[in-house]
């Protein structure tokens, strides 16, 4: 179908207060249960406010994901040590994994309370 865009011009600025927290998160929730596919898309402002929360993770969300690649590369070298080699892993391959795995654990568990806390 064909989408029809319009533009209207106003003097007000700053409709979007960007120093009240809650009411970001607010518009941002409210725009993901709307889902991508929806006509609220096609307007500009609701693609400004998702554009604005996806740059302001974006540093973290590529953090996290090279961390994830680091841990399965150390999975793989204890893999590699152990039946190839036939040797115990480096000690430091050893606490590198352990480090790996309780940021796995610890992760989820942050996500939790900072949504009980938000509620």
């Amino acid at each position: 179908p064909k989408v029809r865009h319009t533009i209207h011009f106003t003097s007000a600025t700053r409709l979007l207060r960007t120093d009240n927290v809650d009411a970001n998160v607010q518009m941002v929730k409210a725009l993901r249960d709307c889902g991508t596919e929806s006509e609220s898309f096609n307007a500009i402002v609701p693609r400004m406010i998702a554009r604005k929360a996806w740059d302001s993770v974006c540093l973290l969300y590529t953090i996290c994901v090279l961390q994830d690649v680091v841990f399965l590369v150390c999975l793989s070298l204890v893999t590699y040590f152990i039946a190839w080699k036939g040797e115990m892993p480096p000690l430091s391959l050893m606490l590198t994994i352990a480090g790996f795995t309780i940021r796995s654990l610890l992760l989820p568990m942050l996500d939790l309370i900072l949504v009980m806390q938000r509620y």
